[in-house]
């Protein structure tokens, strides 16, 4: 006759219905891990997707495959001009005398042309004497020397005479100018006004309105 007691439970049985149901625990335990872990993961899937289809034309493959390609941007706009600030332009006229000119600032137009802001010349004679003309705008044509100024244009002489008018061509390296504009002089001997400008020679020396003019006189005592 068997040791085992009728009805009582089988022990190695039970044992396996235990393990059964921790293993079943167990995957149900790690399922769970793994949904979340997808979870998490999908957002960087989707956006290395994106990613991945943003440079796929860029792609190559073969013996080209590890160059760098450049695209360079096209169109009708040409690159923006260097803009210098504080610019100042050094130069010798034809009989040795040195002028300078200077500008709040300057961009480069090409062909050896500069735009200027409130451009400033100045020229020392050999007398001693000396000239200086300012402007609002200019364009200085470096390698003829010539400046075409425009805006309230004023040319001082240090004797005290000043003349004024709109516009201008100065040529820095010959040491003349005109104006076609109507021009304005006031010095020591009185006003003159001339309603189609003047030519100026000489450093200055010498200029020719031209008319018709008005002379006004200062008396003196």
């Amino acid at each position: 006759m068997s040791d085992m007691v009728k009805g009582a439970p089988d022990r190695s049985r039970l044992n396996g219905l235990r393990w059964r149901e921790a293993a079943r625990a167990g995957s149900t335990s790690q399922r769970q891990r793994h949904v979340s872990w997808l979870k998490a993961m999908l957002p960087l899937a989707a956006a290395g997707l994106l990613a991945a289809l943003a440079l796929a034309p860029s792609w190559k493959s073969g013996p080209d495959a590890n160059r760098v390609a450049y695209h360079m941007q096209t169109g009708n706009n040409p690159p923006p001009a260097s803009r210098l600030l504080g610019a100042r332009y050094h130069g010798m006229d034809q009989q040795g005398r040195p002028f300078t000119i200077t500008a709040a600032s300057a961009v480069e137009q090409g062909g050896g042309n500069v735009s200027l802001s409130a451009p400033m010349a100045d020229i020392t004679l050999k007398s001693g004497a000396w000239l200086m003309l300012k402007a609002k705008t200019g364009l200085y044509q470096q390698q003829a020397d010539q400046l075409n100024l425009s805006g309230h244009v004023m040319l001082y002489r240090n004797d005290g005479t000043t003349l004024t008018t709109a516009a201008a061509h100065i040529d820095m390296r010959a040491g003349s100018a005109n104006a076609s504009t109507p021009a304005q002089v006031d010095g020591p001997f009185g006003t003159l006004t001339a309603q189609n400008g003047f030519i100026l020679t000489g450093q200055g020396a010498n200029i020719t309105f031209n008319g018709p003019a008005k002379l006004t006189l200062l008396q003196t005592q």
